[in-house]
């Protein structure tokens, strides 16, 4: 059976449909922010997320987006992340490596209800050439179905 020049030139759209619908599809996975995806994640990846704003990226604005309305406005009164670093959380560090305590056995998180949660963050880190390591708790509340930072506590063993 032999197609005709006709019969070939019909099917020549497809080529580039075909291609017009390969782009779409990869494009479409890749539509959302860091920000986006931490938030649709639990308490864990939004502490984790808020910290590494704050100390890797030293971006306040970024982390502003994963805080309470009132974190948020105590934090902006200080302007830069530097700031927040040395008078609100008390931390200072040139580089950190931060973890967060999955543990559940040890209680870092309890989940009190589906809307508040107790997360503990663990520092790491040097500051003027010293070893720092510090740990916080932050308390994560969900607010319209999106996990914040509403409160961080200094570390509950320290001296």
């Amino acid at each position: 059976m032999r197609l005709s020049s006709s019969k070939l030139l019909s099917f020549t759209w497809l080529k580039p449909v075909f291609v017009l619908y390969i782009c779409i599809l990869a494009l479409s996975a890749c539509g959302k922010s860091e920000t986006e995806k931490a938030q649709e994640d639990g308490p864990y990846e939004v502490a984790f997320a808020f910290f590494d704003a704050l100390y890797n990226q030293k971006n306040l604005d970024q982390a502003l987006k994963y805080t309470t309305p009132r974190t948020a406005r105590i934090m902006q009164h200080y302007k830069t992340s530097k700031a927040v670093q040395r008078h609100i959380l008390n931390m200072k560090y040139d580089e950190v490596n931060i973890v967060v305590n999955k543990d559940t056995r040890s209680g870092s998180v309890r989940l009190d209800s589906a809307t508040k949660a107790n997360v503990d963050v663990m520092f790491d880190g040097t500051y003027d050439g010293r070893v720092l390591r510090d740990m916080k708790t932050v308390e994560m509340v969900k607010q319209k179905g999106v996990w914040k930072v509403d409160e961080i506590k200094a570390d509950p063993y320290a001296n």
